[in-house]
Order: C-alpha cells, then sequence, then structure tokens
C-alpha cells in the first residue's frame, strides 16, 4: 500500500489475479502478456523479462499444436498435459508472484486499468486461433480425401501385386506426403 510519505500516486495496473484467471480460457500466453505489461509499469525489468518470455513459450505451443494436424499419431493426452502444465507452471513461477506482490503493495489503491481492450483482442485472437484450426483441418481433410481416392484407385488396377507392395515401399520412401495415408492401407 502507498504510505502518506510516498507521494508517488499508485500505478494503472491491470487486476493481475484477474489476468491470471482469464488465463484458464485464453490460455497462459493472456495472462503472461498482462503481467508483463504490468511489471513494466511497476518498474520490474526482470520479472517483465520473465513474463515475455513465458508469453513466447505459451505462443510456440499454440503454433506447435496448431502443427500437429499434421501429425495425427500423437495423442491429444499429450497436448492437454502440456497445457495444463503450461498455466500451472507459469501460475507459480511468475504469476503468483505480481498477485501476491500488488496485493502487498497496493492493496486495492492502485488505478485497475479497463478491461475491454485486452479481452476483446484475446477474444478476436481465440477465435482467429480457431479459424485458422478449422481451415487447416479442411485442407488437410480435402487433400487426404483426394489422395485416398488416388490409392483406390491404384488399388483397383493393382490388386494386391507386388507392383503395389513396390510403388508403396517407394510411396513411404519418397513421398513424404503421402507416407500416412498409404500407410493406412497398407
Amino acid at each position: 500500500m502507498n504510505s502518506i510519505e510516498d507521494p508517488t500516486p499508485a500505478p494503472a495496473l491491470w487486476n493481475p489475479g484477474a489476468a491470471a484467471s482469464w488465463s484458464l480460457i485464453f490460455s497462459p500466453a493472456f495472462g503472461a502478456y498482462i503481467h508483463a505489461r504490468n511489471a513494466e509499469v511497476m518498474g520490474r525489468t526482470e520479472e517483465a523479462k520473465a513474463n515475455r518470455l513465458w508469453f513466447y513459450g505459451s505462443l510456440g505451443y499454440l503454433v506447435l499444436v496448431s502443427l500437429s494436424v499434421f501429425v495425427p499419431s500423437i495423442p491429444d493426452a499429450v497436448f492437454r498435459g502440456a497445457a495444463i502444465g503450461l498455466l500451472v507452471g507459469w501460475y507459480f513461477a511468475q504469476g503468483n508472484k505480481q498477485v501476491q506482490h500488488v496485493k502487498n503493495i497496493y492493496e486495492n489503491s492502485y488505478q485497475h486499468k479497463p478491461w475491454g481492450k485486452p479481452l476483446g483482442i484475446a477474444l478476436g485472437c481465440f477465435i482467429g486461433f480457431i479459424v485458422i484450426i478449422i481451415m487447416v483441418g479442411a485442407v488437410v481433410g480435402l487433400f487426404a480425401s483426394q489422395e485416398q481416392a488416388s490409392v483406390q484407385r491404384f488399388r483397383g488396377v493393382f490388386p494386391e501385386t507386388n507392383a503395389y507392395n513396390i510403388v508403396v515401399i517407394i510411396g513411404v520412401v519418397f513421398i513424404p506426403n503421402e507416407r500416412l495415408i498409404l500407410g493406412e492401407y497398407c
């Protein structure tokens, strides 16, 4: 809490506890970004730097999840576990520190920044991420359907012959895009 001897007004901050709670919906990237901005305002440069690293790490995880469409053999549980680990890791490594610091130093006497803009941006990013995932999934599904149809036509021409097996082996070795599709029919 600002004492009477300290003439500097409390900074304008987003509530760090609320930012951590919003991270349950918008990923730790949201909370880490808000906490980094708060830390900058409070002059806590090391905390801001650490939160930016968590922000970029969380974005990297989201990119990895997006690319997982191309490797369907990875179980969903791996990504769910990693997401929970990332959230819990960020909260206990960085998020809770700021919640406690603001609570101990300012209590509730700081200026509260409005949530409209960051939540609007986060919602837009969330919707954009979902749209991109759906579009990538549709494109991958479209190509997979075309490749499956090609394999079925090929099987009709060379049913269970050595020629088919040789082409499948060549497909696995030389056509990496069709490796998974051809592997399903072997």
